[in-house]
C-alpha cells in the first residue's frame, strides 16, 4: 500500500472529517462495507462518519489513520497553521470524487508535482 497524502495541508482550509474520510475511502477503491471490514467496524459507522452524522471515537480515529497511513492531525485539521483561503474545498472535493479514475490519477499526480515544488 502507497501513503496517503492529506487533503488538510493547512488549518482553516474548510475540508471536513467526513469528505476527507470519503476521499480516502475512494482512492483506495474501497466499498464501505469492505473499509468497515479492514477496520473491524459496522458499514453503517463508516456510513454516519461519512455523512457528517458521527464522528469516531479516538481509537477509531487512530485506526483510520494507520490503516491509511496518514497522520491523525490531517483527518483532524489540527496543523497549527493560519491558512486562509479563497476558494471552497468542499466544492473542489467534490469535483475531484466526480472524475473518472483515470483522471483522479492525473489530477493526483499533478497535485504532488505541484506540492514537491514546494
Amino acid at each position: 500500500m502507497y501513503h496517503v497524502s492529506c487533503l488538510r495541508h493547512r488549518k482553516g482550509t474548510g475540508v471536513s472529517f467526513k469528505t476527507t474520510l470519503t476521499y480516502l475511502r475512494d482512492r483506495e477503491g474501497l466499498t464501505q462495507e469492505a473499509l468497515a471490514e479492514r477496520l473491524g467496524l459496522s458499514r453503517s459507522a463508516i456510513g454516519m462518519y461519512e455523512r457528517g452524522q458521527r464522528e469516531p471515537d479516538l481509537k477509531t480515529l487512530r485506526k483510520i489513520a494507520v490503516y491509511f497511513h496518514v497522520d491523525m492531525n490531517c483527518l483532524l485539521d489540527y496543523s497549527g497553521d493560519s491558512f486562509s483561503s479563497s476558494f471552497d474545498s468542499e466544492d473542489i472535493m467534490e469535483k475531484f470524487l466526480s472524475l473518472d479514475p483515470i483522471e483522479r490519477i492525473k489530477v493526483d499526480a499533478y497535485m504532488d508535482g505541484l506540492l514537491s515544488a514546494h
